[in-house]
């Protein structure tokens, strides 16, 4: 009997209006193509009939938005196509200008057990600035009604790094978030200016949109110690949470383990390969079963996956895991790397794990770069 486990991601990608930052595949919400699109996403299910899941995460675009019709008919697709394990970790990210009360309750009813909410900042100015479409009495109000409602398991995110953002700011919404004492994870995210976003185009236009690279390095120490004081000990570069709180669904990715993608966009990775769905939303509910892109991954693509992903965790990765994985070292397969990262005290070999010290997780993206 094959007992991998395996994580689902369902993209949803339906938003009230488009963030300024925000780069993911995304759609204004038209009622009339959310019943297709659930029909499209249940039709994609049916090819993994059986397979055992114990992750389940609603992404977008703006889970939230969905109907309680489209839920429900989704929620029975998952149960009737996939195996899920008792105690499942079952997320669904939600927009605070999109939930109220009821429908916290109903989701709760459905067996979502864990919200990852979007906040971003306490301050209305950074929230206007942004474009978000909630206000900070919102977020916290959604945020207390989520715990009454029995989110035992509840995150929030944080963009920081934004041009003109304050560090006293930063430790304000910080502050107001823990002090709810009801979050148990905290993603924190530095504010990046992507090509097709408004903020892309703003900076091209020569607006300033991001603050400059030290500023927003002295931002992220600034969270991490602020975090830490309120129980939050980060356990990769951007995410922070309480002890036994960390996402399950997301480790799928950082521990390189199986993973479905269903939806406009989604990915997965599964027996070897890569593939993802076109971002069309017309297209993907035309044929959902289509793949756009598939590539096999050699053994080099998976042993510098293995790395790269295994690296921005805060405890790295075994090195007894690699070699049974790969059936090789690390230190022999990454030589140059190791000696050189190791001698300028970068990467940490202790305990028979590798991981990168702390001053090197705000600099990690030019180190993993390496490893390709």
């Amino acid at each position: 009997m094959n007992n991998q486990l395996f994580g689902v991601y369902l993209h949803i990608p339906f938003c009230l209006r488009k963030c300024y930052y925000c780069d993911f595949v995304s759609y204004p919400a038209k009622r009339n193509q959310e019943g297709e699109y659930i029909k499209a996403l249940i039709c994609e299910m049916k090819q993994y009939h059986g397979k055992r899941v114990d992750t389940v995460y609603l992404g977008g675009g703006t889970p939230s938005l969905l109907c309680e019709e489209s839920l429900e008919k989704l929620f029975s697709a998952l149960s009737s196509e996939f195996d899920i394990a008792d105690g499942a970790e079952i997320t669904m990210e939600v927009n605070p200008a999109t939930v109220d009360r009821d429908k916290l309750a109903f989701c709760r009813r459905l067996g979502i057990n864990r919200l990852s909410i979007g906040v971003q900042s306490l301050s209305q100015a950074e929230l206007d600035q942004l474009g978000r479409l909630h206000s900070p009495e919102e977020a916290v109000s959604v945020i207390k009604m989520a715990k009454s409602e029995g989110f035992y398991n509840l995150s929030a995110d944080i963009i920081y790094g934004a041009a003109g953002q304050s560090r006293e700011s930063l430790l304000y919404t910080v502050s107001g978030l823990c002090s709810l004492n009801a979050l148990t994870h905290i993603s924190c995210y530095a504010l990046r200016c992507e090509e097709g976003t408004v903020f892309g185009t703003r900076q091209k236009a020569g607006e300033q949109i991001e603050a400059d690279g030290d500023e927003c390095a002295d931002q992220y120490q600034l969270l991490c110690s602020a975090l830490a004081q309120f129980g939050l000990e980060r356990y990769e570069i951007s995410n922070f949470c309480k002890k036994g709180f960390s996402s399950r669904h997301n480790m799928k990715y950082w521990n390189c383990d199986p993973y479905i993608g269903l939806g406009a966009a989604a990915h997965s990775c599964m027996d070897g390969r890569r593939f993802y769905h076109t971002a069309s939303l017309e297209d993907y509910m035309g044929n959902p079963e289509r793949v756009e892109v598939e590539e096999t991954l050699t053994d080099w693509d998976r042993k510098a996956e293995f790395v790269i992903m295994g690296l921005r965790l805060q405890d790295g990765f075994s090195e007894k895991e690699y070699e049974r994985r790969f059936g090789s070292s690390f230190a022999e397969d990454f030589p140059s790397q190791t000696e050189r990262f190791e001698k300028n005290g970068l990467l940490l070999h202790r305990h028979g794990r590798y991981s990168l010290a702390d001053s090197s997780m705000f600099i990690s993206n030019s180190i993993l770069c390496e490893f390709i």
